[in-house]
């Protein structure tokens, strides 16, 4: 939620939540309009299965967070705009 919180305007961003949680109908349902899905996990065991589990959809493009996680980047004085907008 942090990159809503500071690139809202680029584009629109949801959440599952946590790694561990799946989409279910309702939610590729909403996601159908896209064309594209970009999809950040932390680096961690964690954020392996999830970006296992995305693996297989052809729409979702695994973006590697720039640290442990889009937090940590941000903490550290990271520019998200900037970082997100490489990869729009």
């Amino acid at each position: 939620m942090l990159v809503w919180q500071k690139a809202n305007d680029l584009c629109d961003v949801a959440t599952l939540g946590s790694a561990s949680n799946r989409i279910d109908l309702p939610d590729f349902a909403a996601l159908s309009r896209y064309s594209r899905i970009l999809a950040v996990y932390d680096n961690d065991s964690a954020g392996d299965q999830a970006r296992q589990y995305f693996h297989s959809y052809s729409r979702v493009q695994i973006i590697p967070p720039p640290a442990h996680d889009l937090t940590d980047y941000f903490l550290s004085g990271g520019d998200l705009r900037s970082w997100l907008t490489s990869h729009l």
